[in-house]
């Protein structure tokens, strides 16, 4: 059974603090989340300038 904060079998508490364990664990989540997107934005800059700085060596080479 759920209680305030916890959950009881039998008229004894199992875990106090369940639902502050579940705040807990989706704070964790969105923060992992919001890092593994900027990580991803990182690369993907990295991704353009290197890009850009091969097009400009290339049409260099060329003359272009």
């Amino acid at each position: 059974m759920m209680t305030g904060n916890g959950v009881m079998h039998n008229g004894t508490t199992v875990i106090d603090e369940y639902g502050q364990n579940l705040d807990r664990l989706q704070v964790s989540i969105i923060v992992r989340g919001s890092l593994f997107l900027l990580q991803c934005l990182r690369l993907c800059e990295e991704y353009v300038r290197i890009h850009e700085w091969w097009l400009k060596e290339y049409l260099d080479y060329f003359h272009i």
